[in-house]
């Protein structure tokens, strides 16, 4: 005898597979999102979701209560020894700003401002140490190591030189994390950073830039310029030099852009182990006083494109000349005028 016949629709018939693994229909078995297993899980994850946002939100409040109820702020003033040769700027943490403006302006030997805002436990403090006609500024103290490291603080430091004053002080500035921007004449600039952005528009006897990380900016007129980065990027904005100039980056493109109040007649020399380098130069006639009559290029690239788009002597000529030495191990070159 055979065995009888279920036809779909009829008690005990199995519904065909649901999206969820189990069956569907009628007689199918529970686990899609319409049965209560599925409804049940539907709920969990909106109570978890819900859950997240108000967490997230308490914790958003909580920071700006907390923001609002320690936040501190503080600002310490002093002045710059008289008679300075060397001024030295050492900061761990902070926002440095130096500048030049005529006595009436900057005071008669200049002035230092130091200015926190945060929440911190500790506020930095400023020293000035004075050895002989080197000035020394230390900042020291700062953000504690509570939990309140999650909230704000900036640190800044403004230094203001007189004019006069500055054109024969040898300006070091040191900041470990941070940024340095350095505006005026000094007699030689130094900036080390270890880890931020450098912004020099200086007049000098000698530039040198060394950042382990970050974006370094320069322009205005140096005899000698010297900038290299770990990683980050270079960028020379019509920068006029007179004797040489070396840009190097392990790790960072170089951008530069020289400009036509001098020629580095010792010589340019840009390497980036990896990143790409466009140098643009003046043209020779576009340059007073000079008996330099051309450019020789020594450009390579272990793997990309070197373009050459300027006139040059022959590698080796007696003729007077600015000799380019332009490499990079991964990335283009290009050598080209200055517009």
């Amino acid at each position: 005898m055979s065995a009888p016949t279920t036809h779909p629709g009829a008690p005990g018939a199995a519904g065909p597979s649901g999206p969820f693994g189990g069956a569907a229909g009628p007689g199918g078995s529970s686990g899609g999102p319409g049965t209560p297993g599925g409804r049940a899980a539907i709920r969990w994850i909106v109570l978890v979701a819900a859950a997240l946002a108000v967490l997230v939100t308490a914790v958003f409040t909580l920071r700006g209560f907390v923001h609002d109820v320690r936040l501190k702020a503080d600002s310490t003033r002093a002045d710059l020894p008289a008679n300075l040769t060397g001024l030295v700027i050492d900061v761990p943490n902070a926002q440095v700003d130096v500048q030049t403006k005529p006595a009436a302006e900057a005071g008669a030997t200049g002035t230092v401002v130091l200015s926190y805002q945060g929440v911190g436990t500790q506020v930095p403090t400023l020293e000035v140490v004075q050895n002989g006609t080197v000035a020394t500024l230390e900042v020291s103290g700062g953000p504690g190591d509570d939990w309140t490291w999650m909230f704000d603080r900036e640190t800044e430091l403004v230094v203001t030189v007189p004019e006069g004053t500055a054109k024969n002080v040898d300006l070091d500035v040191r900041v470990q994390t941070g940024t340095a921007d350095i505006e005026g004449e000094f007699r030689d600039v130094t900036i080390n950073a270890a880890s931020g952005a450098v912004d020099a528009d200086v007049v000098t006897r000698a530039l040198t830039v060394d950042a382990e990380t970050g974006y370094v900016h320069v322009e205005g007129r140096a005899r000698t310029a010297t900038v290299s980065t770990r990683t980050g990027a270079i960028s020379v904005d019509t920068l006029d030099v007179a004797e040489k100039i070396t840009l190097s980056s392990d790790r960072g493109f170089i951008e530069a852009e020289l400009g036509d109040g001098a020629l580095p007649a010792q010589g340019i020399e840009v390497t980036s182990d990896a990143g790409a380098v466009d140098l643009e130069v003046p043209r020779i006639a576009d340059v007073a006083n000079t008996g330099v009559r051309g450019y020789t290029v020594d450009a390579t690239s272990d793997n990309g494109a070197v373009n050459v788009e300027i006139e040059r002597l022959q590698i080796g000529t007696e003729e007077p000349h600015v000799p380019i030495v332009a490499s990079s191990d991964s990335g283009a070159i290009t050598v080209g005028y200055a517009r």
